[in-house]
């Protein structure tokens, strides 16, 4: 500022001696007509004064303005060095969404923006070569998947870096609130990489219509699709396979701002766990066409009876039919469910010191009154917990029709049944509330009801169950016998698929090996990763580190053994392509005050070239400069418009 001040105060007073003593002299001339000339002198003398006043103005202003323009040519070369030297910071989005077509269908949006970045980190460097700029890459060039985390990359930077942020602002990835507060408080440069406009189709989720796969039994596997940046109806062709084999094929009419739901009947094959792979025919944007899911094991229950019940006993008959179920005469540890006959099983304090453990270890239990006095029953009954049972007149009884409503028989009745006719029954124990009813009489007393009992659960009938009586030969009793078994052990079902953005991924099946010393690695293809793991409640959680970008099937590996199998998949925020334009968020930041460079990247221009267009038209020295050929082309016209002789 001391140096424009100076020069200009220089080139003044210069200016005004060579206007004012720079004069010619002046040569007498004598004529005939001395009075006619005098008066034609002064008649142009104010002529000639206006036209020296209005040369000086313009002499002045041509200097003044050659000065500014001088030194903000200056000061505009010395902001670009800085915007594009090692003061910069280019923070790119390396979010799922970046892998999507760019507007101009030439690249994805990470391949155009890889080669626009190392082109301007190439030109900022003073034109190195590749090798020169990969070793400083990680000063000059740095990655984000969320906005924290491109916020605390901001919030470490100095004031007087240059923060250049490439990316498509995704909408549900940047809110409004945010991206308003981001730039209220920073000013950066924003690269906007938009979309293509085409729409883009993808897998919002899968889920299993039943809460536990027996084995050999179908599975109904139900797809939700989903579409972005859609204005019209569109089909879309679904498919499902598990390996290289299709086992599955449905086609969808998708409505705008809706989602569709599709069902895949499978079957599993053996005892493992079934690798699921859902396609969505997208071929304009596929970087998410793909979804995983690791299908629940069929299971075989483990059911323990006692050794004197006998194998005509309706239960055993029930069961036995059915391969998803295991009977075992005596006590296995991987048995969930405990059978216990009172005609048949042994009632006494270690028989209730047994039922205490088994239901303190999260299992279910059921108990079956037996014909006669129930005073052990009782006993028994009281001593593992249960209070407020007692014994009941023996008095048939006519069973009421199952309450279609509870969610016990969604699974057993397809459709409502009307006329059912119901057995008679003598019950012979009585209670007045419970945690769950299943079956009641007609006079709303209690024929089956389950009581939550430490950890597990017990389910009591207030009836025998034997071959004569005539609950056992009525059609519900089968469907209600297997609902019960597979309610108790369905548990808390492990995820079809997890998103590889999850803060945290419990595992189950790992439990046991907690303690393992050699922890718990994840596993796809050659690649081996070592996740952040702790033990909590029995299960081993572990944290997915940031460099888990790919999505498919990861082996969940304890040394040399082969855990389970997990399924990562894109987050589904990320299929949701609409994002702010160039024009929306400068109009956020003005809305801010704040004022930001925003530009839209090309394929064709380079991105220097981009951000020194988007500053053309701020740019102050040049239009000095036009002032500046102005000034020489009014002296011009003035000079020529005097006559020989002036006084300049």
């Amino acid at each position: 500022m001391f140096l424009l001040t100076s020069g200009a105060a220089v080139a003044s007073l210069l200016l005004l001696f060579i206007h004012f003593f720079g004069l010619r002299l002046r040569q007498k001339l004598e004529f005939s007509h001395i009075q006619f000339l005098s008066s034609i002198l002064h008649r142009s003398r104010s002529v000639k004064k206006l036209q020296n006043v209005v040369l000086l103005l313009t002499r002045l202003l041509f200097v003044v303005s050659a000065l500014i323009a001088f030194f903000l040519f200056i000061s505009d070369s010395s902001e670009q060095e800085a915007a594009a030297g090692a003061n910069a910071l280019v923070l790119v989005d390396d979010s799922w969404s970046m892998k999507g077509v760019a507007k101009v269908n030439a690249f994805s949006k990470a391949e155009l923006i890889d080669q626009k970045t190392t082109a301007f980190l190439s030109e900022a460097q003073g034109g190195k070569n590749q090798s020169s700029i990969a070793n400083t890459d990680a000063q000059t060039k740095k990655t984000f998947r969320t906005f924290s985390e491109l916020e605390n990359y901001v919030a470490q930077q100095k004031k007087s870096t240059a923060l250049f942020i490439i990316s498509d602002f995704q909408k549900s990835q940047f809110s409004l609130e945010q991206v308003s507060t981001f730039l209220k408080r920073n000013s950066v440069s924003l690269v906007s990489v938009p979309s293509s406009s085409s729409p883009n189709f993808f897998i919002d989720s899968v889920w299993v219509d039943q809460p536990i796969y027996l084995a050999g039994s179908a599975l109904t596997v139900m797809v939700r699709v989903a579409g972005s940046q859609q204005s019209e109806k569109e089909q879309v062709l679904i498919k499902a396979l598990v390996g290289d084999k299709l086992v599955g094929s449905s086609q969808l009419l998708l409505e705008p701002q809706q989602k569709g739901i599709v069902k895949f009947d499978l079957k599993g094959e053996g005892n493992s766990a079934t690798k699921l792979k859902v396609v969505v025919e997208d071929t304009k944007s596929p970087f998410d066409n793909e979804y995983f899911a690791v299908l629940p094991t069929p299971t075989s229950i483990k059911i323990r009876i006692g050794e004197k019940v006998e194998q005509g006993h309706p239960v055993v008959q029930a069961l036995g039919q059915e391969a998803a179920f295991t009977l075992h005469r005596k006590q296995s540890p991987s048995a969930s469910t405990w059978f216990f006959d009172a005609s048949t099983g042994s009632i006494n304090s270690g028989t209730a010191r047994e039922m205490k453990d088994w239901l303190q270890q999260g299992k279910s239990l059921i108990l079956v009154p037996a014909v006669g006095s129930q005073d052990a029953l009782l006993s028994l009954l009281t001593e593992i917990g249960l209070k407020g049972i007692r014994a009941e007149a023996s008095v048939s009884k006519t069973l009421h029709a199952p309450d279609l409503s509870d969610p016990f028989f969604r699974s057993i009745f397809e459709k409502q049944v009307r006329n059912m006719k119901m057995p008679q029954i003598q019950p012979l124990l009585f209670w007045n509330s419970a945690f769950h009813t299943i079956l009641k009489f007609s006079d709303n007393s209690p024929f089956l009801s389950s009581f939550q009992l430490e950890k597990g659960k017990l389910n009591l009938f207030s009836a025998p169950l034997e071959k004569e009586t005539s609950f056992a030969a009525h059609p519900l009793f089968v469907p209600v016998l297997y609902q019960l078994i597979i309610t108790d052990n369905t548990g808390s079902p492990s995820p079809l698929a997890y998103a590889l953005d999850q803060d945290e991924i419990r595992l189950p099946a790992a439990g046991a090996l907690a303690a393992s010393r050699e922890g718990i690695t994840l596993r796809k293809d050659a690649q081996n990763i070592i996740p952040e793991q702790k033990v909590r409640k029995g299960d081993v959680v572990i944290s997915l580190p940031t460099d888990v970008t790919i999505p498919g099937f990861y082996e969940v590996v304890a040394g040399e053994q082969v855990l389970s199998t997990v399924a990562l998949n894109i987050p589904g925020k990320e299929s949701y392509l609409e994002s702010y334009s160039v024009n929306e968020l400068e109009e956020i930041a003005k809305e801010q005050g704040t004022s930001i460079k925003v530009v839209e990247l090309e394929e064709n221009l380079p991105l220097q070239k981009l951000f020194q267009n988007s500053e053309s038209g701020m740019s102050l020295w040049k239009y000095c400069l036009i002032l500046c050929l102005l000034c020489l082309l009014a002296e011009v016209v003035i000079l020529s418009a005097k006559k020989r002789g002036s006084l300049i």
